[in-house]
């Protein structure tokens, strides 16, 4: 009877023993990493995964409104250079001598408007150029000519008792010319003393 009993219990402790074996060995192979040498991360829901904003390309974001930029020059000044128009300038003639020893005074104001004068200041007379005189009269101040005639003498070849003499206040320049006889190439003088006279009605 003891010798069944004996037997019994080393069948149940080898049982027991091959039992433990076996969980021992399953646990084993859960802990071993796969084929690849990782093991697989733990699935996320997607109700645990955190939201994430889509990339924008650069070719999705929208142009930018209104015109380029404009190159300045200055104190903001456009790029695009204005040519400058000079301002308009006067001028200043006298007219003296002849057999009745006239005397007329004709100025032109930069705005065009001239006042005349005739024997000695006795009568006077004002107007205004067209816009056609005034034009004429601002080219021939500026022709480079004018400068080269008031430094040329202005003298006649001899005495001229009754000679028109002209003196013209032109910008920076002061000219003289004696109508006696040939007195060199004054063109652009004799143009504006013809100019003046004619446009305030002067003879």
């Amino acid at each position: 009877m003891r010798a069944d009993v004996r037997t019994d219990l080393r069948a149940v402790s080898q049982a027991a023993v091959a039992a433990l074996l076996l969980l021992a060995l399953a646990g084993c192979h859960d802990a071993t990493p796969s084929a690849s040498g990782s093991s697989s991360p733990p699935a996320v829901s997607p109700a645990d995964s955190p939201a994430v904003s889509p990339a924008v390309s650069p070719a999705s974001e929208p142009p930018a409104s209104g015109p380029p930029p404009t190159a300045t020059t200055g104190a903001g000044t456009p790029g695009t250079a204005t040519p400058r128009t000079p301002s308009p300038e006067g001028v200043e003639m006298s007219k003296s001598g002849g057999i009745a020893g006239i005397s007329v005074t004709i100025k032109v104001r930069p705005d065009g408007t001239w006042w005349r004068s005739e024997d000695g200041g006795r009568t006077a007379t004002k107007g205004e150029l067209t816009a056609a005189q005034m034009a004429e009269l601002q080219r021939l101040i500026a022709d480079p000519r004018l400068a080269a005639e008031a430094k040329s003498a202005a003298g006649g070849p001899g005495r001229c008792a009754d000679a028109f003499v002209y003196f013209l206040n032109v910008r920076f320049l002061a000219i003289r010319y004696e109508a006696c006889g040939r007195t060199g190439n004054h063109e652009v003088t004799l143009a504006i003393v013809s100019l003046l006279q004619t446009a305030t009605k002067g003879q």
